[in-house]
């Protein structure tokens, strides 16, 4: 974790944290039975911690550390927000583990040499945007994962935060990257393509659903 993450203090989970992390799994999983149990099975440590640096965040995953996800003990405040954080982490590294067992990029990609794509909600945001093709694809699989599970949400937790408006927001940001990918498919292989015209099946069929 530290030669990934430079800077990065470890904490150690204190009981009420433990108990924090179990009942919003179990939370999440009640939501969106089959989305949150799929993502959830590659995951197999959370790591809680914080950057030495007064660099704050919520959660993320790292490339090169399958199956670990990290939290900020800051989110550990409430269980909906952990479980949405473990759901959307999750997700991502279930999107790692799809790549690395159906390749979604042609061999030989170089991110550090891939077009860039900026999103409209980062324009103005100069630590945000100038995203390589493959997280954009990461990003359009977390964002959908996000619309399901936030959709859900609304319709079986009625006091979600802004679970509806967020879940239509989401939706909305994995249609836009969808769009901007598919301005590049020379860097995709053909699972790539697929995967993204699943995405994109995926959408009008949250896009009808009522």
């Amino acid at each position: 974790m530290h030669k990934r993450v430079p800077r990065f203090r470890i904490h150690a989970a204190t009981p009420e944290q433990a108990g924090t992390l179990a009942r919003s799994a179990r939370l999440a999983v009640r939501v969106a039975p089959a989305l949150a149990t799929s993502a959830l099975s590659h995951n197999f440590m959370v790591v809680l911690g914080s950057f030495e640096a007064d660099h704050r965040f919520t959660s993320f995953t790292v490339p090169g550390l399958p199956g670990v996800l990290v939290l900020s003990p800051d989110v550990l405040s409430g269980e909906q927000a952990v479980a949405e954080a473990l759901c959307q982490e999750a997700c991502h590294l279930k999107f790692l583990d799809l790549d690395y067992v159906h390749p979604l990029f042609r061999s030989g990609f170089p991110p550090e040499r891939s077009p860039r794509i900026t999103p409209v909600w980062h324009e103005d945001d100069p630590r945000g945007g100038d995203w390589p093709v493959d997280r954009v694809l990461a990003a359009m699989h977390g964002y959908l994962a996000l619309a399901v599970f936030l959709g859900r949400a609304a319709a079986e937790v009625p006091d979600w935060e802004n679970a509806a408006a967020r879940a239509a927001q989401c939706r909305t940001r994995a249609g836009w990257l969808r769009e901007a990918v598919q301005q590049h498919p020379g860097h995709l292989t053909e699972p790539g393509r697929r995967f993204v015209a699943w995405i994109g099946g995926m959408l009008a069929e949250l896009g009808t659903a009522r």
